[in-house]
């Protein structure tokens, strides 16, 4: 009898437990399908910053080529931020949670509406200002309260996740406690089925051998990961796939050989291993993200996890070291900013061709101004060293490989050549570039610019034939020529006068030389001639003025005249050397024009930039401030401060932790990004 109401007693503590259990099982049902509801919308808030990036890249981009894509990526996030709402609206039970998700919606509806105003002035009506007036006084407003709602949301599904948490807590304390009564009211009984327990406790020994060796089955067959044990020495003490396929070594090879081996030979001489195992056993666990070597010598990028084991007694059993393979990752983001390289660099290029050659592949990516240099419409599908050479002229050829192996040693590369376009039509261009180097200091890529400077070269060509011609032609004076007497009168003019002035000589010859000044000046060049006459010597006449003279029929044109004093049989004379410098007025005029309109340009490119980084350090910040409650919170649910959780319990908590940790990496990427642009961080 006492035995069956001990059995009685025993069933009724389970079907108790049962009970308890399931209530926890619900509690952190509710926090899983919480934590899904905020991934959700986390992903729904990366596509939106992402629309965000695209609109800013479109403002910065003037070829229509390049902003298509851009329209079409846009629209494609803005689709899946539509069904990750209608994800989210699935999720939502309570009122109050459709009522902040029906918040957020209507906050999304003028900032989509806002940036697609901006996009439309920009792209299809050309409105550049108008687009920037609507992109700062609608669309950032909006956005700011589009991710107020966003995090509104968030914060109560952090908050009801929170609430299930400590009642998971205090429902777990109580049923401690239950049971501790319950047990004292069974120990009289436990001696009369000591048997049985011993039996069941020989099941439950087996049942963790065997899951033990299906753990152990479990992490020798993961691939994707090096998952091993180390020894307190630091020596390998288990191998798994993962790390035969990561780093090269099979399990009889690398057992019981130091860890070390792993590193690079610099970091291996700076104490790198060693350190970080102190740093595991001081903090429990290190991370971090670097270099490390196959078995082959052969280096790749990898984020590692080293976790210090304790016994019972708080006595060191070993690490564990958890290594993934994330170079992949590392070139995308090269890749990435590499892009932003480029971006900046075309929005401030004009119309000059931008390049950026791979010198390991011979493979270079380029602008269509740069092809067009060349004498191509499109861009050619490849484009390398090689090619550029074919285009060279032979006689150029040596120059420009002297220069790029210059450019090798000193990082910086320019040049000037002749080429031979695709149309067969010889001209000159000029390059400039700089070097970019691996962490070895090794060129692995060259980014620079193009200009076709045909018509400089011309212009300089031209210039040196012209003084080469007035040494050689000086007695035929190429000028206008106009000799005067001591009373102004004009006694002798050449050919180029007559031609200038649209004089024949003879109306010329004895005339005053005030007739071929404009009317406005003339009142007080009788008193200049006089200075003149009583301190004569070869100078230009009107230093620093503007002179202007005045033809046959009436028009004035810009002159530069010089003064030669000479003494003749016939008395003092002084020769004037006047040429007509229109073209020159018109052709600086240009210039300046082309500067001021350069300036403008820089002025804007300047301001977008600012507007940019200012809104990219806005967001980064908006994002990390809840983001780092999600981290700390999962790293004490990780820990086991709130009490130990089960195998299912700790997968969802090494989810959050893995998505949260992945997500702050990428907005610390945008805030680097942000601060390169505004000049904060240098990249090295």
């Amino acid at each position: 009898m006492a035995f069956a109401v001990l059995i009685a007693m025993l069933v009724g503590i389970g079907e108790s437990g049962l009970r308890r259990m399931k209530k926890i099982d619900k509690n952190l049902s509710d926090i899983a399908g919480r934590s899904d509801t905020v991934q959700l919308a986390r992903e729904a808030l990366t596509l939106s910053n992402g629309n965000s990036r695209i609109t800013l890249e479109i403002f910065l981009v003037r070829d229509r080529a390049l902003v298509d894509p851009l329209l079409a990526e846009r629209s494609e996030n803005t689709k899946k931020i539509s069904e990750l709402l209608a994800q989210i609206a699935s999720r939502c039970e309570s009122e109050k949670e459709k009522r902040l998700l029906s918040a957020v919606e209507a906050a999304r509806k003028p900032y989509v509406d806002s940036y697609l105003r901006a996009l439309h002035l920009l792209v299809d009506e050309g409105e550049r200002d108008a687009a920037v007036a609507v992109m700062v006084n609608e669309t950032l407003p909006a956005i700011l309260k589009y991710h107020a709602a966003w995090n509104e949301f968030v914060d109560f599904q952090n908050n009801q996740r929170d609430l299930a948490s400590r009642q998971t807590e205090v429902d777990y304390v109580k049923d401690r406690h239950a049971a501790f009564l319950m047990m004292v009211l069974v120990l009289a009984g436990a001696l009369a089925i000591a048997l049985v327990s011993i039996r069941e406790m020989t099941r439950e020994i087996a049942s963790r051998i065997e899951t033990e060796k299906q753990v152990r089955l479990l992490v020798d067959g993961v691939k994707d990961y090096a998952i091993f044990m180390l020894d307190p020495s630091g020596n390998v003490a288990t191998w798994n796939q993962g790390a035969a396929r990561i780093k090269g070594y099979k399990a009889d090879e690398i057992v019981g050989r130091h860890f070390s081996c792993f590193y690079p030979p610099e970091d291996v001489q700076n104490g790198k291993p060693e350190h970080e195992l102190e740093k595991a056993i001081a903090e429990d666990s290190y991370e971090e993200e670097g270099w490390r070597i196959r078995k082959d010598g052969s280096r790749f990028w990898a984020n590692v996890i080293i976790t210090a084991l304790w016994d019972g007694t708080d006595k060191l059993r070993g690490f564990s070291k958890i290594t993934r393979d994330i170079t992949e990752r590392m070139r995308a983001d090269e890749r990435l900013r590499e892009s932003e390289e480029r971006l900046t660099l075309a929005s401030t290029s004009g119309e000059v061709g931008v390049w950026d050659l791979d010198l390991i592949a011979d493979q270079a990516w380029r602008s269509l101004q740069h092809d067009r240099i060349f004498g191509y419409e499109s861009l050619l599908p490849h484009w390398g060293k090689e090619i550029f050479l074919r285009h060279v002229l032979p006689e150029d050829r040596e120059l420009v490989q002297r220069r790029f192996e210059e450019a090798s040693r000193t990082g910086h590369l320019a040049f000037e050549c002749r080429i031979i376009r695709a149309d067969q039509v010889t001209r000159w261009i000029s390059a400039k570039g700089e070097v970019v180097r691996n962490q070895q200091g090794q060129p692995i890529r060259m980014m620079g610019v193009v200009i076709d400077a045909t018509e400089r070269k011309r212009a300089e060509e031209a210039l040196e034939k012209s003084r080469e011609n007035l040494r050689t032609l000086l007695e035929v004076a190429p000028d206008a020529v106009v000799t005067v007497d001591d009373q102004g009168k004009i006694v002798l003019v050449n050919g180029q006068t007559e031609k200038l002035f649209g004089y024949q000589r003879h109306e010329l010859l004895g005339e005053p030389v005030e007739t071929l000044i404009p009317q406005r000046v003339r009142h007080g060049h009788a008193q200049h001639r006089a200075g003149y006459s009583v301190e004569p010597h070869a100078r230009a006449m009107g230093a620093g003025l503007e002179l202007f003279a005045l033809r046959k029929d009436g028009t004035e044109f810009p002159v530069e005249i010089s003064l030669s004093p000479i003494h003749t049989s016939e008395g003092f004379r002084v020769i004037s050397s006047i040429r007509d410098v229109s073209e020159r007025k018109k052709t600086q005029r240009q210039i300046e024009h082309q500067n001021r309109e350069l300036e403008l340009r820089n002025r804007e490119v300047e301001r977008a930039t600012r507007m940019k980084s200012k809104f990219l350090a806005s967001m980064s910040h908006e994002l990390r401030t809840p983001l780092n409650a999600i981290v700390g919170f999962s790293d004490l649910l990780a820990e086991g401060t709130p009490g130990q959780l089960n195998e299912k319990q700790k997968r969802f908590v090494d989810h959050i932790k893995k998505g949260s940790a992945h997500l702050l990496q990428l907005i610390n990427d945008i805030l680097d990004l942000s601060k390169i642009e505004a000049g904060q961080l240098d990249c090295r």
